[in-house]
């Protein structure tokens, strides 16, 4: 499955939004507007759920702070993410019944610093997950926390607020041979 968010029926994402948060498509992108400072919210592709896949997305930090990718969400209190910040570190934590455990907590990664967007690749097989950034290998991490779910565009404002984030593609690959290549 592939998007580049041009058409609302072919996006796949909640459009849905609330006081804290809105979510829209604009210029080809979803955007993600935090109005809290220090809020960490998602908008979720309900289409299928994963258990093993290959998924690549476009990230763009119009302004600081974190976005990526909710994997396995089995509900809003059960799974994985891993987040770029605009500072150019990565992070993987998990989530089971609203209690977070870090996973891998910030690593710098010296070649996403001052990088307007990221292309974070994610894959994840069994209980492995390998994540890349722009390309370059950036970590592996082992949790079994949650085996399928859905994926979530998610981001998490710092200091301000009515901060944007912009999910400008996302390409997933479920079937298990591709997977496999893109593991090893």
């Amino acid at each position: 499955w592939h998007t580049r968010f041009s058409r609302k029926n072919a996006c796949g994402f909640s459009l849905e939004g609330d006081a804290r948060y809105g979510v829209e498509l604009s210029e080809n992108a979803l955007q993600l507007c935090l109005r809290r400072p220090q809020l960490f919210a998602w908008t979720e592709l309900r289409r299928y759920r994963y258990a093993d896949a290959s998924i690549d997305a476009e990230l763009e930090y119009p302004s600081p702070g974190a976005a990526g990718l909710i994997l396995r969400m089995a509900d809003d209190s059960s799974f994985v993410y891993v987040l770029a910040s605009s500072s150019g570190a990565l992070r993987m934590d998990a989530v089971f019944n609203g209690e977070p455990r870090p996973i891998v907590p910030w690593i710098p990664c010296p070649w996403l610093e001052g990088a307007p967007s990221i292309v974070l690749t994610v894959v994840m097989r069994g209980g492995r997950y390998i994540v890349l950034a722009n390309g370059r290998w950036a970590f592996e991490a082992d949790d079994d926390t949650v085996e399928s779910g859905f994926l979530a565009f998610a981001a998490q404002a710092y200091e301000r607020q009515d901060a944007r984030f912009s999910l400008k593609s996302l390409r997933i690959e479920s079937r298990p041979l591709e997977v496999e290549v893109d593991f090893v």
